[in-house]
C-alpha cells in the first residue's frame, strides 16, 4: 500500500458480530439489558467492559482474538437489621429482658384459672361431722 491510499477500515460492530460465532455480540445485548434493568431499580449507574485481547498465532500468520465481557451491575441498597443479644451471645429480635405481650396474658390468665380452681374446690370442701 502506498502513502497515498487509505485503508479500509471494517466496521467494529461487523467484527463483534464474529468474535466467538457470535456469542460476544449477544453477551453484550444480555448484559446491556440486564444493566438498564439494573440502573432502573437501583437509581445507580454500572458498567459494560469489552476487553479484546490480540496475539499473533505462533504457527500461522493469523491473529487469535480472546475476548472477556465483564459487566458491573449497580448494587441495590440493602437495609440494616437491629438485633438483642440473649444469654448465650446470640442475636435475637426478641429483646431478652422483656416479657412477651402475648407470653404476659397467658400467663396472668393460667395464674387466674389456678386461683379460680383454688377458690371452687375451698368452697366445696364437705364439712367435718
Amino acid at each position: 500500500m502506498s502513502d497515498k491510499e487509505t485503508p479500509v477500515v471494517r466496521e467494529f460492530a461487523d467484527i463483534i458480530k464474529e468474535l466467538d460465532r457470535g456469542r460476544v455480540h449477544n453477551e453484550l445485548g444480555d448484559r446491556l439489558h440486564e444493566l438498564i434493568a439494573a440502573a432502573q431499580d437501583t437509581g445507580k449507574g454500572g458498567s459494560i467492559t469489552l476487553t479484546i485481547g490480540v496475539v499473533p498465532d505462533s504457527k500461522t500468520q493469523m491473529l487469535r482474538f480472546a475476548t472477556k465481557v465483564v459487566g458491573k451491575m449497580p448494587a441495590a441498597a440493602r437495609a440494616e437489621s437491629l438485633f438483642f443479644v440473649d444469654k448465650n451471645g446470640n442475636p435475637t429480635r426478641q429483646d431478652p429482658h422483656q416479657i412477651a405481650l402475648f407470653e404476659a396474658n397467658e400467663a396472668a390468665r393460667k395464674a387466674a384459672a389456678e386461683q379460680a380452681a383454688n377458690v371452687t374446690s375451698i368452697n366445696n370442701v364437705p364439712k367435718e361431722a
